[in-house]
């Protein structure tokens, strides 16, 4: 399984991959950025995120949690990560055998978020469309 995470802010969408450690999934790699009204350039960043997405990396340490967290406050321009959800909207992408992306909106993401199970979206890997699925999964996100 591949995994990545997209959040929309301030018209931009940000768009980084998660690799799995020992239980847990962290933020892993360089954001992608690209505006909202971009939908191809979106898919194309969704593509090169999984493909970053690996699994049994070694867990950081304590110490290491905020240096995890800073390329996506700083590609956001945020100096916490309270204010980088601050009117944020948030969506989850795993691709389970590098054909389908399945695409989870998200609710409350500044309080923490909740998936939104019955709004998944589905995509080919490859689909002309992967960028156009992920701005309607934030459509459909609140």
């Amino acid at each position: 399984m591949k995994r990545a995470t997209a959040l929309l802010k301030n018209g931009n969408v940000y768009i980084q991959s998660y690799s799995e450690t020992t239980g847990l999934w962290i933020a892993d790699g360089p954001v992608y950025v690209a505006a909202i009204g971009a939908p191809a350039q979106i898919g194309r960043y969704v593509r090169d995120a999984l493909a970053h997405s690996r699994r049994g990396v070694p867990r950081p340490a304590q110490s290491e949690w905020k240096a995890l967290q800073a390329p996506m406050l700083k590609a956001t321009g945020a100096r916490s990560w309270g204010a980088m959800a601050k009117g944020s909207k948030a969506v989850g992408l795993e691709c389970d055998d590098d054909s389908i992306v399945t695409i989870t909106p998200s609710a409350n993401y500044e309080k923490g978020g909740s998936s939104l199970y019955e709004r998944v979206l589905k995509s080919e890997l490859r689909a002309d469309d992967l960028g156009e699925k992920l701005i309607a999964a934030f459509n459909a996100s609140s």
